[in-house]
């Protein structure tokens, strides 16, 4: 039918409309409940200025709605409820969160066991097997988290003195009522993190929230009211609070950073140890060193007086940069990346696909192997006309291949001389996108 409501043929077109117009009305045909989602929106509008004092009825109203036992009216009434508690615990005004504080107090323990029983029932069902209701339970069990989670952070004047809160927002709105769960909340995210008890049951966001855990303990400057507060700076944006490496790197410098005096002698003792070269086919020994390594270069300003960098750069760095072994995978690699950049359509996939073989070209000798690559480029370069983005892709590609292939690279002013010429052409709109790289490339 999709296919048929892009015909060209009124005859053909016409039907596939209609076809889609009945449809639009049968339960299903969005994947996404606009509708449901504006009117709860809306809804909590109008809460926001007229509940509780005009519209008192509102909460004990969706109160009551999520407890019926029809699915498609629990899950509108808990979609409702999220929307208007969040609308409510948005507002600033003294005594609007007065108000706010006192429906939180009345709803919190209702909220507790909502989401408690939710969560169970999500959880019987995937032991059980019944794939047809998981989805719509998980659903549920989102909407009632987020509702405990607004709750919980907003909801109360001395959080410290409830028995029922959670953890990191928390943490970050009230650090000094945090305080009597200091050891708890470490010795939790700890043990999940780094010892045995957490492999094979964690996930990789679970992970990163512990970390992050642990970082605004060590960096809350109200737990360090004697010391001079100094914050480390911190790069590449908000990519620590979501992924897993930087989350790690911006832990390690932080409390590296705080307890430089006793963790300084460890990293000495565990470069000393890996002094001298390791076996290449040693897959373990290898990230050992690589962890180490990139260890001594977060905090490189912490050691400056305890590393002799020029010492340790002659005698250990250079001899492994001289070391050279059989690559038996790269011709591979680098032959099944490149058939893998002809096969995709996906701009963004090529994107990803041209700045892994970037990679490899800054750091191996591919002279070998670009020749197909170097004929290919002019292809993907005018197939990549009214996409901006790719073509830095490719600019970027052109920089480490160029320094990859070094004198050998004249045979490519053919095709480079044009780039260059358009990437830096200021009356041309491209050059937004691709100036900068145009210039390193020229």
């Amino acid at each position: 039918v999709l296919t048929q409501a892009t015909s060209q043929d009124t005859a053909v077109l016409k039907p596939a409309e209609e076809q889609l117009r009945q449809w639009e009305t049968q339960p299903g045909f969005y994947s996404v409940l606009l509708i449901a989602t504006q009117i709860a929106v809306l809804i909590a509008k109008v809460a926001r200025l007229d509940c509780p004092r005009q519209w008192p009825e509102l909460i004990p109203t969706l109160v009551e709605s999520v407890k019926v036992q029809d699915d498609l009216r629990q899950h509108r009434a808990l979609l409702t409820f999220y929307h208007v508690t969040k609308t409510l615990a948005s507002k600033r005004l003294a005594a609007d969160r007065k108000l706010f504080y006192d429906l939180a107090s009345g709803i919190y323990n209702f909220a507790c066991s909502l989401w408690n029983h939710h969560t169970d029932t999500f959880l019987q069902q995937v032991s059980s097997g019944n794939e047809s209701a998981v989805l719509s339970s998980l659903e549920r069990t989102l909407l009632s988290l987020k509702v405990l989670r607004k709750l919980t952070v907003n909801g109360f004047v001395e959080p410290h003195k409830n028995m029922e809160v959670m953890l990191l927002d928390f943490l970050d709105q009230h650090p000094i009522s945090f305080t009597p769960l200091i050891q708890r909340s470490l010795e939790f995210s700890v043990s999940y993190v780094f010892t045995e008890v957490g492999e094979g049951v964690t996930f990789e966001r679970f992970i990163v929230q512990c970390m992050n855990l642990i970082k605004m303990i060590v960096k809350n400057y109200a737990y360090k009211p004697s010391k001079n507060f100094e914050a480390v700076e911190e790069t590449g944006g908000d990519s620590w609070k979501y992924s897993l490496r930087p989350c790690t790197e911006v832990l390690f410098i932080d409390i590296f950073h705080e307890y430089n005096q006793t963790l300084t002698p460890v990293l000495l003792e565990m470069m000393q140890t890996l002094q001298g070269p390791t076996n290449v086919e040693d897959m373990n020994a290898l990230l050992i060193k690589d962890a180490v390594y990139n260890a001594v270069g977060l905090a490189a300003f912490e050691l400056f007086d305890s590393v002799d960098f020029d010492q340790w750069f002659k005698n250990q760095l250079l001899p492994e940069l001289q070391v050279s072994h059989n690559r038996q995978y790269l011709e591979t690699m680098f032959t099944l990346l490149f058939q893998l950049l002809q096969q995709v359509t996906e701009c963004d996939t090529k994107m990803h696909v041209l700045h892994v073989l970037s990679c490899v070209i800054e750091r191996v000798n591919i002279r070998p192997y670009v020749g197909c690559l170097v004929q290919y480029l002019p292809l993907l370069w005018k197939q990549s006309e009214e996409h901006n983005m790719l073509r830095c892709a490719i600019l970027t590609t052109l920089i480490h291949l160029v320094q990859g292939l070094g004198a050998e690279s004249k045979n490519l002013y053919p095709f480079l001389l044009p780039v260059i010429q358009l990437s830096t052409d200021v009356s041309q709109p491209p050059h937004v996108y691709l100036l900068e790289d145009g210039l390193e490339l020229w």
